[in-house]
């Protein structure tokens, strides 16, 4: 198990080198690039709609990493190079689909600023219980 810094640090390396990314170094193998551990091993990128998103805490970007990935965004040639946002897909207790995003705050903000109605996503098959680890003992009752 990571420790407290140990996280931090594999999250920072994880955001720098999908930031790498965006600011045209090393796009070509982008593609190739592991940009989230949760859906490593997913193939399937679904295009989600952006209103099904939960997203319960409040994102701290910075404006110029998401106006750089609107301008890739907004280049019909360029746009592919955007990897998906991790979704995670939880399952109520009676049948209803749950749709949580935590990470991807750039991404995500680029797509809103943008009025795009969906995003490409990765669906990551969770429980509540995985929500529990973001959400503690604000974790709702999903029927």
């Amino acid at each position: 198990m990571l420790g407290k810094k140990q996280l931090i640090s594999f999250i920072n390396l994880c955001n720098l080198r999908v930031l790498n990314n965006y600011s045209g170094k090393n796009n070509s193998n982008m593609s190739q690039e592991i940009t989230s551990i949760h859906s490593h091993g997913i193939e399937d990128d679904h295009e989600m709609p952006m209103s099904v998103i939960l997203r319960p805490l409040p994102p701290q970007v910075n404006n110029e990493k998401v106006e750089s990935i609107m301008k890739t965004l907004q280049n019909a040639n360029e746009s592919s190079k955007v990897p998906p946002i991790d979704v995670l897909w939880i399952k109520g207790r009676e049948g209803g689909d749950y749709y949580y995003s935590f990470g991807g705050c750039h991404r995500y903000e680029a797509h809103k600023r943008l009025s795009r109605p969906t995003i490409q996503a990765k669906l990551v098959k969770s429980a509540v219980e995985d929500l529990r680890h973001y959400l503690g003992g604000s974790t709702p009752d999903l029927i």
